[in-house]
Protein backbone atom coordinates (compact mmCIF):
# COMPACT_ATOMS: atom_id res chain seq x y z
CA UNK A 1 0.00 0.00 0.00
CA UNK A 2 0.89 3.96 -0.50
CA UNK A 3 0.08 6.94 1.03
CA UNK A 4 0.61 9.97 -1.27
CA UNK A 5 0.02 13.93 -0.66
CA UNK A 6 2.09 14.15 2.34
CA UNK A 7 3.70 17.53 3.03
CA UNK A 8 7.37 17.08 2.92
CA UNK A 9 7.85 13.84 5.38
CA UNK A 10 10.86 13.97 7.32
CA UNK A 11 10.22 10.82 9.60
CA UNK A 12 7.47 7.82 9.77
CA UNK A 13 6.88 4.76 11.85
CA UNK A 14 4.91 1.85 10.55
CA UNK A 15 2.20 1.05 13.35
CA UNK A 16 -0.14 -1.98 14.14
CA UNK A 17 -2.99 -2.71 11.19
CA UNK A 18 -1.81 -0.98 8.29
CA UNK A 19 -0.88 2.42 9.52
CA UNK A 20 1.82 5.03 9.87
CA UNK A 21 2.84 7.95 11.82
CA UNK A 22 4.48 10.81 9.88
CA UNK A 23 6.35 13.49 10.60
CA UNK A 24 5.33 16.38 8.00
CA UNK A 25 7.76 19.02 7.95
CA UNK A 26 6.39 21.69 5.65
CA UNK A 27 2.89 20.92 6.69
CA UNK A 28 3.59 21.67 10.43
CA UNK A 29 1.47 18.45 11.84
CA UNK A 30 1.99 14.96 12.95
CA UNK A 31 -0.28 12.60 11.41
CA UNK A 32 -1.08 9.10 11.80
CA UNK A 33 -3.20 7.47 8.93
CA UNK A 34 -4.26 4.44 7.58
CA UNK A 35 -3.74 2.66 4.11
CA UNK A 36 -5.63 4.83 2.09
CA UNK A 37 -3.77 8.04 3.71
CA UNK A 38 -6.89 9.04 5.36
CA UNK A 39 -6.07 11.09 8.96
CA UNK A 40 -6.77 9.12 11.89
CA UNK A 41 -4.97 11.21 14.33
CA UNK A 42 -3.20 14.72 13.95
CA UNK A 43 -1.10 16.87 16.12
CA UNK A 44 -0.10 20.55 14.87
CA UNK A 45 3.49 21.64 15.62
CA UNK A 46 6.33 23.97 13.78
CA UNK A 47 8.61 21.68 11.44
CA UNK A 48 8.58 18.85 12.98
CA UNK A 49 11.67 16.77 12.24
CA UNK A 50 10.95 13.13 14.33
CA UNK A 51 8.49 11.03 15.57
CA UNK A 52 8.04 8.07 17.67
CA UNK A 53 5.05 6.18 18.92
CA UNK A 54 5.75 5.10 22.59
CA UNK A 55 5.58 1.51 24.47
CA UNK A 56 2.95 3.71 26.75
CA UNK A 57 1.33 5.34 23.94
CA UNK A 58 2.22 8.46 24.05
CA UNK A 59 4.07 10.10 21.35
CA UNK A 60 7.52 12.00 21.25
CA UNK A 61 8.07 14.81 18.56
CA UNK A 62 10.96 16.26 18.07
CA UNK A 63 11.55 19.77 16.11
CA UNK A 64 14.85 22.37 16.04
CA UNK A 65 13.96 23.98 18.88
CA UNK A 66 12.36 20.94 21.44
CA UNK A 67 11.38 17.86 22.27
CA UNK A 68 7.78 17.35 23.58
CA UNK A 69 5.58 14.26 24.54
CA UNK A 70 2.07 14.43 24.16
CA UNK A 71 -0.74 11.70 24.76
CA UNK A 72 -3.11 10.19 22.25
CA UNK A 73 -5.31 13.11 22.56
CA UNK A 74 -2.76 15.33 21.77
CA UNK A 75 -1.93 17.16 25.51
CA UNK A 76 1.33 17.88 26.08
CA UNK A 77 3.07 15.47 28.75
CA UNK A 78 6.50 16.98 29.45
CA UNK A 79 8.78 19.12 26.95
CA UNK A 80 12.84 18.90 26.48
CA UNK A 81 15.01 21.88 25.26
CA UNK A 82 18.66 21.23 24.56
CA UNK A 83 21.62 22.65 26.90
CA UNK A 84 22.09 26.37 25.14
CA UNK A 85 19.06 26.02 23.27
CA UNK A 86 21.42 24.05 20.40
CA UNK A 87 19.15 23.36 17.56
CA UNK A 88 17.88 19.95 16.72
CA UNK A 89 18.95 17.23 13.95
CA UNK A 90 17.72 14.31 14.87
CA UNK A 91 16.20 12.42 17.53
CA UNK A 92 14.70 9.41 19.25
CA UNK A 93 13.72 7.42 22.00
CA UNK A 94 15.82 4.54 23.03
CA UNK A 95 14.45 1.51 24.18
CA UNK A 96 15.44 1.87 27.35
CA UNK A 97 13.99 5.19 27.99
CA UNK A 98 16.96 7.15 26.89
CA UNK A 99 16.79 10.56 24.89
CA UNK A 100 19.10 10.47 22.08
CA UNK A 101 19.41 13.30 20.08
CA UNK A 102 22.05 15.21 16.96
CA UNK A 103 22.37 18.63 17.70
CA UNK A 104 24.14 21.77 16.21
CA UNK A 105 26.84 23.35 17.63
CA UNK A 106 27.40 26.89 17.50
CA UNK A 107 30.59 26.16 15.37
CA UNK A 108 28.69 24.77 13.06
CA UNK A 109 29.40 21.29 13.63
CA UNK A 110 27.33 18.13 15.28
CA UNK A 111 27.69 16.41 18.12
CA UNK A 112 25.74 13.37 19.52
CA UNK A 113 24.31 13.52 22.59
CA UNK A 114 22.72 10.41 24.67
CA UNK A 115 20.44 11.76 28.03
CA UNK A 116 19.16 9.33 30.88
CA UNK A 117 15.78 9.39 32.07
CA UNK A 118 16.75 12.51 34.41
CA UNK A 119 17.72 14.72 31.41
CA UNK A 120 21.31 14.11 32.98
CA UNK A 121 23.81 13.84 29.35
CA UNK A 122 25.85 10.56 29.17
CA UNK A 123 27.27 10.40 25.91
CA UNK A 124 28.97 12.50 23.85
CA UNK A 125 31.08 12.63 20.67
CA UNK A 126 31.14 15.10 17.59
CA UNK A 127 29.72 13.41 14.01
CA UNK A 128 30.04 14.88 10.75
CA UNK A 129 26.01 15.36 10.14
CA UNK A 130 24.75 18.27 7.95
CA UNK A 131 21.29 16.87 7.51
CA UNK A 132 18.09 17.51 9.69
CA UNK A 133 15.01 15.20 10.07
CA UNK A 134 14.79 11.93 11.22
CA UNK A 135 16.53 9.21 13.73
CA UNK A 136 19.57 7.87 15.11
CA UNK A 137 18.96 3.72 15.11
CA UNK A 138 20.23 3.18 18.59
CA UNK A 139 21.66 -1.17 18.94
CA UNK A 140 21.02 -3.45 21.28
CA UNK A 141 24.12 -3.04 22.74
CA UNK A 142 24.34 0.65 23.14
CA UNK A 143 25.81 1.57 19.94
CA UNK A 144 24.47 4.29 17.42
CA UNK A 145 24.22 3.94 13.47
CA UNK A 146 25.30 7.91 12.26
CA UNK A 147 24.95 8.64 8.25
CA UNK A 148 27.63 11.02 7.24
CA UNK A 149 26.07 12.51 3.73
CA UNK A 150 28.65 14.32 2.52
CA UNK A 151 31.26 11.84 4.01
CA UNK A 152 29.56 8.91 2.05
CA UNK A 153 29.29 6.88 5.13
CA UNK A 154 27.33 4.90 7.52
CA UNK A 155 29.17 4.39 10.55
CA UNK A 156 28.26 2.37 14.17
CA UNK A 157 30.23 4.33 17.25
CA UNK A 158 30.38 2.93 20.87
CA UNK A 159 29.98 4.85 23.36
CA UNK A 160 33.16 6.64 23.99
CA UNK A 161 32.38 7.91 19.82
CA UNK A 162 35.00 4.99 18.34
CA UNK A 163 33.88 3.80 14.85
CA UNK A 164 33.68 -0.03 15.22
CA UNK A 165 31.91 -0.45 11.89
CA UNK A 166 31.11 1.34 8.79
CA UNK A 167 29.73 1.18 5.22
CA UNK A 168 30.60 3.03 2.30
CA UNK A 169 27.83 4.80 0.48
CA UNK A 170 26.67 7.13 -2.12
CA UNK A 171 25.10 9.79 0.26
CA UNK A 172 23.40 7.25 2.85
CA UNK A 173 20.72 9.50 4.27
CA UNK A 174 19.48 6.56 6.88
CA UNK A 175 20.14 3.26 8.44
CA UNK A 176 19.17 0.57 10.58
CA UNK A 177 20.21 -2.55 11.79
CA UNK A 178 18.00 -5.47 11.23
CA UNK A 179 17.50 -8.50 13.49
CA UNK A 180 19.22 -10.43 11.36
CA UNK A 181 22.36 -8.05 11.62
CA UNK A 182 22.06 -6.76 8.23
CA UNK A 183 21.63 -2.64 8.00
CA UNK A 184 19.44 -1.50 5.71
CA UNK A 185 20.51 1.79 4.33
CA UNK A 186 18.96 4.60 1.91
CA UNK A 187 21.06 6.44 -0.53
CA UNK A 188 19.99 9.65 -2.15
CA UNK A 189 22.07 10.10 -5.33
CA UNK A 190 21.31 6.08 -6.08
CA UNK A 191 17.83 6.53 -5.39
CA UNK A 192 17.33 3.22 -3.59
CA UNK A 193 17.16 0.89 -0.49
CA UNK A 194 19.91 -1.62 0.12
CA UNK A 195 20.49 -4.39 2.62
CA UNK A 196 24.10 -5.03 3.12
CA UNK A 197 25.73 -8.12 5.83
CA UNK A 198 28.15 -7.35 8.36
CA UNK A 199 30.96 -7.54 5.86
CA UNK A 200 28.94 -4.68 3.52
CA UNK A 201 27.57 -7.16 0.93
CA UNK A 202 24.83 -6.10 -0.64
CA UNK A 203 22.50 -8.76 -0.85
CA UNK A 204 18.86 -6.87 -1.16
CA UNK A 205 17.42 -3.27 -3.07
CA UNK A 206 15.24 -1.24 -4.10
CA UNK A 207 15.35 1.15 -6.74
CA UNK A 208 13.20 4.13 -7.34
CA UNK A 209 12.11 6.92 -9.57
CA UNK A 210 12.69 9.46 -6.69
CA UNK A 211 14.91 9.82 -3.63
CA UNK A 212 14.64 7.10 -0.99
CA UNK A 213 14.86 8.84 2.12
CA UNK A 214 13.70 6.82 4.69
CA UNK A 215 13.61 2.56 4.83
CA UNK A 216 11.90 0.33 7.38
CA UNK A 217 11.34 -3.63 7.71
CA UNK A 218 8.26 -3.50 10.25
Amino acid sequence: WKVDNLQFPLDAQILPDEKVLVAEHQGNKVTERNKKGEILWEKKIDGPLAVQKLEDGSIFIASKSNVVFVDQKGKEISEFTPPNAEPIMKANIASNGDLCLVLSTPQGNAKFVRFDKTKKPIVSYDIDVRTSGGKVDILPNGNSLITEVYGNRVIEFNNEGKEVWHFECEQPVAAVRLPNGNTLVTSMTQMKALEVDPKGKEIWSYKSNTRVTRAFRP
